[in-house]
């Protein structure tokens, strides 16, 4: 709203800058925006007409072309989704985000990423199979200098670089242990003790009860016979670490598992 006149009622942005610039418009007199673009004031784009005359253009006329087209509009919304962050130069998103920290932009129908969009905005088209990658390494930049074409090679290369980087500086898991191991591929790092807790739930939710204590923290067999004295039998495995075993539990087994030869019937397994 605006307000030609400070003793007047407050009127229209368009109507008032059409007045000031074109002409005076008469009472029960609309403005026809011709580029179908409410927020626009250029008088060269309105038009007076009456009531029905503006209803029934609003409805049907076609729309011209100028320079409140549909691709200025989707440039202004792209714009407005930007926060330029001065010390780096990045173009930083603030609309709504995908996976890794990567904007979106909803444009033809679609959501796109939203860097993608603003390299095609600056650039012209992608190429098929070119990967639009970030030379700043900001995953929400939208900046089209901080932006290059690569082949899907170059980018993995690239990529699979920078998360080595990363991973050989990574020294606590999110748990507070210390990183002890690297996969294979070594972009990132491996918590041996958070394996160990994770297989514990996954045996204890398969087997139908709570998680149990580390096996070097158990005080007593899963049978409830303890841990002390003669009734521990300590083994070694081929990677070095000691295991325990219950001896009153081990000789039951065996008493089975010779009772069962004798009979040749299959071993029984204790539970």
């Amino acid at each position: 709203m605006y307000k030609v006149n400070p003793a007047a009622l407050p009127v229209s942005a368009h109507r008032a800058v059409y007045e000031l610039f074109a002409k005076p418009v008469a009472d029960f007199t609309h403005l026809h925006h011709l580029c179908r673009n409410t927020n626009c004031v250029n008088p060269d784009h309105l038009l007076p007409l009456s009531a029905d005359e503006h209803k029934l253009e609003t409805r049907s006329a076609p729309r011209p072309k100028g320079t409140c087209t549909k691709e200025r509009r989707n440039l202004n919304r792209f714009h407005k989704r930007i926060s330029p962050e001065p010390m780096s130069g990045c173009w930083l998103w603030v609309g709504g985000s995908q996976r890794m920290g990567y904007g979106a932009f909803y444009l033809n129908g679609r959501m796109q990423p939203a860097h993608r969009v603003s390299y095609e905005m600056n650039n012209g088209p992608i190429p098929d199979g070119y990967h639009v990658h970030h030379m700043c390494g900001v995953t929400c930049c939208v900046n089209p200098i901080h932006l290059e074409l690569l082949t899907m090679k170059q980018h993995v290369a690239i990529t699979h670089n920078v998360l080595r980087e990363r991973a050989a500086k990574e020294v606590f898991c999110p748990k507070g242990h210390h990183y002890d191991k690297t996969s294979p591929s070594g972009l990132t790092r491996v918590c041996t003790e958070c394996q160990r807790e994770l297989g514990r739930a996954r045996y204890a939710s398969r087997a139908g009860r709570p998680v149990g204590l580390p096996a070097t923290q158990r005080i007593e067999c899963p049978h409830g016979h303890p841990y002390a004295g003669r009734n521990v039998m300590t083994f070694k495995r081929k990677n070095g670490n000691n295991y325990r075993l219950c001896r009153i539990c081990f000789n039951a087994r065996q008493r089975k598992i010779r009772a069962t030869k004798r009979l040749g019937t299959k071993p029984l397994v204790m539970p």
